[in-house]
């Protein structure tokens, strides 16, 4: 519907763990999800999606309750488009 939008995917986990594992780990999650999209997605240009894993850097919650870990254990996908009226 939007063929002229920037799809940014990223991946993230908590603080649990090596870094350098969960850095790793977020960048499978957020192939994981390219993967689907692109395949969904068929012939369309795959240059305006783009994938990373942030492991437990800038997490979108706290890591201090176990509830809050467990919602950082997730993919975010965003889509910038400008509307035209």
């Amino acid at each position: 519907q939007f063929p002229a939008a920037n799809v940014s995917i990223v991946g993230h986990t908590d603080n649990i763990g090596k870094d350098e594992y969960n850095i790793l780990l977020s960048e499978r999650r957020a192939r994981a999800v390219y993967d689907q999209i692109t395949t969904a997605l068929g012939e369309f240009s795959h240059a305006t999606i783009t994938h990373m894993g942030m492991g437990p850097f800038d997490p979108l919650y706290g890591n201090g309750l176990p509830e809050n870990r467990a919602l950082n254990r997730t993919v975010t996908v965003t889509l910038e488009y400008e509307q035209k009226e």
